[in-house]
């Protein structure tokens, strides 16, 4: 499990990277842009220049005298530092070479200044003849329809340069803001989504180290604060049963003590002794059953905790869903935004790149919509744990009011309450769970009782699978008929299984094989079997060999007991 830090650290990497990843390509286009504009006015300029040559080269091609061409190509180069250099070349060869200080012909030049394509171009390299970095514009002159020759531009490369330079400069001090505004900018997002979660979860691991008096306090107006709410609701709930099974236990504690007193004042009457311990053998299992029910209540916050193990996990889910959030790719969008503000219209409409944002605003909201979505789902799972928490609270709210009463029940539905209340520890450590039985009568008997037994069974079970040494745990609860007026409930498992003299003893009280158990809760459900009419017993190969636990129960308990007293 994370730490609170490290989710935020992770969040804020992310968003981050993403802006970053944004940045790059951001500058890897607008650099190239910014150059080839570059480009575009050298060889606009060199246009201009060749435009102006046009019309003394067209008297040239008439007269056959090149002397008005040099002195106004000698003129353009003393006017206009930035050209270096203009050549006139014919089709047949015959070439004017023109540099700022000189001129010279050339009867049969290059090749090189003939293209085969007649058409404007222009480039940055090495020319020929002049033999350094240049840009070289060529366009090619026709007069009345002839193809008569081609007219080359070379222009100074410095202020292009330069201009370059700055580009790259001013580009990587721009980059260098947005850096540091894109990391502040995660590190304040990844802070304020990730800190609601990082609270709840630190409640939730209160409540389930033992600290039922933990409370959330989330006031983000979302279903955030409304899962806050609802664990609040049911760590109340919690409390308030905890408090009264404290209580419930005191006054157990209080009424054993003062019963032991009464049976040491006793045995001094011997001719009163075996009254007396009859009557106190009644009190006693009747003790048993309170002691079953607070075991039971413990077996129910056990259960509890496993689901919230369960909402610890879904919230954790829920941070790295938030961490995974594309929301900074909005920072970096209204950054981009801010920059262009001054001329908005413009560049939503006119821009190539402006005019791609609104594409990408809905695209980013259908992605943030289907992570609201992603979290919703999250959060209404753990609602849906919040749930299954009171339900097992209500459920044995509910057994312990109908303690005592014998009522005709379903047999399936009490074993479908107990399978309620043990599943998330069954599943929590990954048991194969086999269940038949349905169409069974129903039963007259104390529907707690037998509630109480199945329970203990089931847990016990648990106990002995998740700790043997089996690759598969497998848990099998069956029932059956037995006759006309019996049924019976077997609970199987492969775990540890017991060994033969144990089995004589495994119903004893005070006889135990768990670190941490207290040998009462066998003894209490053979008590319980036995007051019901019915019995428990235990069968087993043998260590590892896995055991079966049998609960036998009349139909009618009333009936049995008429059929005994007429017998």
């Amino acid at each position: 499990m994370l730490r609170p830090t490290g989710i935020t650290r992770r969040i804020t990497l992310l968003a981050w990277s993403v802006s970053l990843a944004t940045l790059a390509i951001f500058v890897s286009i607008i650099i190239p842009e910014q150059k080839r504009d570059l480009r575009i006015q050298l060889e606009s300029e060199a246009s201009g220049v060749a435009a102006a040559l046009h019309g003394e080269i067209a008297s040239a091609a008439v007269t056959e005298d090149y002397s008005s061409v040099i002195d106004h190509a000698m003129q353009v180069l003393a006017q206009d530092p930035a050209v270096d250099f203009l050549v006139v070349a014919k089709n047949d060869g015959y070439a004017l070479i023109i540099e700022r200080d000189s001129w010279r012909t050339e009867p049969d030049i290059d090749p090189y200044w003939r293209p085969g394509v007649r058409r404007p171009s222009g480039a940055i390299g090495v020319v020929p003849v002049f033999n350094q970095r240049l840009f070289h514009y060529s366009a090619p002159f026709d007069y009345n329809g002839i193809e008569w020759g081609w007219i080359h531009v070379g222009l100074s490369l410095e202020s292009y340069d330069r201009s370059s330079r700055d580009v790259n400069e001013r580009t990587g001090l721009l980059t260098i803001v947005c850096v540091l505004l894109g990391l502040l900018a995660s590190v304040s997002w990844a802070g304020h989504f990730v800190r609601p979660i990082h609270r709840l979860q630190g409640v939730v691991e209160r409540v389930a180290s033992g600290d039922l008096t933990a409370r959330s306090d989330i006031r983000s107006h979302d279903e955030i604060e409304q899962l806050a709410h609802a664990f609040n609701s049911m760590a109340d709930a919690i409390l308030h049963r905890d408090r009264e099974l404290s209580e419930a236990k005191r006054d157990l504690e209080i009424r054993v003590t003062l019963r032991t007193q009464e049976l040491s004042e006793q045995i001094v009457a011997r001719d009163k002794a075996h009254t007396e311990l009859a009557e106190a053998q009644k009190r006693l299992i009747e003790l048993s059953r309170l002691s079953g029910m607070a075991e039971v209540a413990t077996g129910v916050l056990h259960n509890v905790g496993n689901v919230l193990n369960s909402v610890n996990v879904s919230a954790t889910i829920v941070a790295d869903q938030l961490r995974e959030s594309r929301i900074a790719q909005l920072t970096a969008l209204v950054q981009l935004l801010q920059e262009n503000e001054a001329r908005i219209t413009e560049y939503l409409t006119s821009d190539t790149r402006g005019a791609r944002i609104l594409p990408y605003l809905y695209k980013l909201a259908q992605q943030l919509e289907k992570e609201r979505e992603r979290l919703t789902q999250e959060v209404a799972g753990l609602v849906q744990h919040v749930g299954h928490i009171k339900e097992i609270v209500a459920m044995q709210q509910t057994y312990a009011r109908s303690s005592g009463i014998s009522e005709n029940f379903a047999l399936a539905s009490v074993i479908d309450d107990v399978l309620g209340i043990t599943r998330p520890g069954i599943e929590r450590h990954g048991i194969v769970l086999h269940v038949n039985g349905d169409g069974l009568p129903s039963v007259n008997a104390d529907r707690h009782k037998v509630f109480q037994i199945l329970l203990n069974l089931l847990r016990n079970a648990i106990d002995a699978v998740k700790v043997s040494d089996h690759r598969s745990r497998e848990i099998g609860v069956h029932s059956r008929r037995l006759g006309e007026d019996r049924v019976a409930i077997e609970v199987r498992d492969n775990g540890v299984g017991i060994p033969p003299a144990n089995l004589v003893r495994i119903f004893s009280h005070g006889f135990t094989t768990k670190p941490d158990g207290h040998g009462f809760g066998l003894h209490s459900s053979a008590l319980a079997a036995r007051e019901l009419g019915g019995a428990l017993t235990a069968e087993s190969d043998g260590a590892d060999r896995g055991a079966v636990f049998t609960l036998e129960l009349p139909l009618n308990r009333r009936s049995r007991a008429a059929e005994r007293a007429a017998a």
